[in-house]
């Protein structure tokens, strides 16, 4: 994972890193706990390396780009988090995806989870908007880019817990073994 922010937030006092996962070529969300920073994230055999350990992280998720992102020229292959905000007060937080960038314009959806990784929203910027528009309009999409869209690729995030990808957030189970360890009596 390519590490584009690092934020300490204080949720539990665990860490969130956001940036790209390159063996998936999606933009990747990764909860740690401070007391586990070791290890590589989910990958493939491409890019294992040798003796080298998996991640513990707390959760660990990929975000796909979106039908406009896969189907629009972009000056990149995959998408990529430019951006996190944490807000305390309502126990959630945005990230902000660059989902495409053409022309020097960046398309951008923004994502608000909860503190539980369930996804709350999801919505366009303006140029994102008006490319999906664009798209709707000129028959190269046969549905708009709505809510009922969003809905349904939110289903595509997919949550990685430990041993295969699924399709709601969970734990990383290579995190609760040691954890539960950690907490037996001695």
């Amino acid at each position: 994972m390519e590490l584009m922010e690092l934020k300490l937030v204080i949720i539990l006092q665990d860490i969130i890193a956001v940036g790209i996962n390159n063996a998936f070529n999606n933009a990747c969300v990764a909860i740690l706990d401070s007391r586990y920073i070791i290890g590589h994230s989910p990958l493939i055999n491409k890019y294992e390396i040798e003796k080298y350990p998996v991640g513990k992280e707390i959760a660990y998720l990929q975000i796909p780009k979106t039908i406009i992102g896969k189907s629009i020229t972009s000056s990149s292959t995959w998408n990529n988090i430019d951006q996190i905000e944490v807000y305390e007060n309502t126990k959630d937080f945005r990230i902000f995806v660059i989902d495409f960038d053409t022309n020097g314009q960046q398309g951008k959806i923004q994502l608000t989870f909860d503190y539980n990784l369930d996804v709350i929203k999801v919505v366009g910027n303006s140029f994102y908007d008006k490319i999906a528009e664009e798209c709707y309009k000129s028959d190269q999409l046969n549905f708009p880019i709505d809510e009922k869209y969003f809905e349904e690729f939110i289903k595509e995030i997919r949550y990685w817990d430990g041993e295969k990808w699924v399709n709601h957030p969970t734990l990383n189970k290579r995190y609760l073994d040691p954890l539960a360890k950690l907490k037996q009596p001695s």
